[in-house]
């Protein structure tokens, strides 16, 4: 897939490039234009589609945090898109409604977390986070699709303050290039992947009559999806529910469709984004009783083959049942940049509390703590720079809710 060019090619991550912090999500969801447009320019499309959703689902344990990284801080409108090297989004753990000092990109892919040109995103994960640990973190987690397949960026100095870093890669699944017809996409799945997609097709539509909605959005109504999802394999709570019509029902961007019988009863649900020729699918409903049919396969068929007749280009798993076809996926690859402030603090998160929490069984799938305690990972440590403001606090910028550092 192909990426833009860096917008400034002498970046550095140094304290010449001042980052502009944004907390809240009232406040975050007043730049998604601006992400939008920064992901659109920098080749990483959809990329800052459906933040609303997503900010929503970290509820309010989670804040965000919206950070840029500027070229100029002095620029008659530092935040316009020209002057924006990159950007990432991140969330900050709540215990008991304080903060906790410890950050993380959302989703384990990083898909979402640095926006900026594939040659700079090692770059712009470092200026960020350590932006952070000079702010008030404890432990960073910057995750990133590597494109690039850079070397990791060691983050820079910070006046009198040191602090340890490490970072590891990992793969992803990646996406799924589409061919010009549905058979010539399927001839790039899984032998036995491409068997199942016309298998039980063709079986379920000899026992049914079936019609593929497009725009089910349009025609769908909460009752109906909340019904459906009642009944599906993995019901999620009706407040998600709702939560997803609202999003995708009608939304710029987004869209919803489905798979239902000619009597008008709903079999299965896709909901997602589109943009610039790249389609994600973010969720899945599925009506239980067709097991037999593999009902999952078959709208995926149906969802597949609208996406080519519509002309997208490149398919994206974001969300969703795990299925088989994700293996045909052409892997990227994700790295997880990870800073620590040297405290007693952030010792014990890194120590003892995450290891703790990623070896008991209710947590296999914490992905914080199982990447803190990663096997082999090995922390550097980035001692103080001498710097002249090495006293000078954070300026602040004409809102509460922004810092510049």
């Amino acid at each position: 897939m192909r990426e833009s060019r860096a917008l400034h090619p002498g970046f550095t991550q140094a304290p010449d490039n001042p980052v502009r912090m944004i907390t809240g999500r009232r406040n975050v969801l007043e730049f998604q234009p601006l992400l939008r447009e920064l992901a659109h320019r920098f080749g990483q499309s959809a990329a800052m589609h459906g933040v609303e959703h997503f900010l929503t689902g970290a509820g309010k344990a989670m804040p965000p945090c919206l950070l840029f990284v500027l070229a100029d801080k002095d620029a008659s409108d530092p935040l316009a898109a020209g002057n924006i090297l990159g950007a990432a989004l991140l969330y900050e753990f709540r215990i008991l409604g304080v903060g906790s000092g410890v950050f993380v990109t959302e989703g384990k892919d990083g898909m979402r977390s640095i926006i900026a040109p594939a040659a700079d995103r090692a770059a712009i994960a470092a200026a960020v986070s350590t932006a952070l640990i000079k702010h008030s973190a404890q432990i960073v987690v910057a995750s990133y699709i590597d494109a690039a397949e850079s070397a990791s960026i060691a983050p820079p100095p910070l006046p009198g303050r040191s602090f340890r870093w490490a970072a590891a890669r990992r793969p992803t699944p990646g996406y799924l290039p589409l061919q010009d017809t549905l058979d010539q996409t399927l001839q790039t799945l899984h032998k036995k992947t491409r068997f199942n997609f016309r298998y039980y097709r063709r079986l379920l539509e000899a026992e049914i009559a079936l019609e593929f909605v497009p725009d089910a959005g349009a025609l769908l109504t909460l009752a109906e999806l909340q019904a459906l999802n009642r009944a599906s394999l993995g019901p999620v709570p009706d407040e998600v529910a709702r939560h997803r019509y609202q999003n995708f029902a009608d939304h710029p961007g987004a869209y919803i469709c489905g798979l239902r019988t000619r009597a008008g009863q709903w079999l299965s649900l896709i909901g997602g984004w589109r943009h610039q020729g790249t389609t994600v699918m973010q969720w899945q409903l599925n009506s239980n009783g067709y097991e037999r049919f593999s009902l999952v396969t078959v709208a995926r068929s149906y969802w597949m083959e609208h996406e080519i007749s519509i002309g997208t280009s490149i398919l994206r798993i974001d969300g969703g049942a795990s299925h088989a076809m994700n293996h045909s996926c052409i892997p990227e690859h994700a790295v997880d940049l990870m800073l620590r402030r040297r405290s007693p603090l952030g010792f014990v998160l890194v120590k003892i509390v995450a290891p703790l929490v990623a070896n008991r069984s209710m947590n296999r799938n914490h992905f914080l703590a199982k990447t803190l305690s990663r096997p082999g990972l090995r922390w550097r440590l980035v001692p103080p720079a001498a710097a002249l403001d090495r006293d000078s606090p954070p300026r602040y910028s004409a809102t509460p809710s922004a810092r510049v550092f």
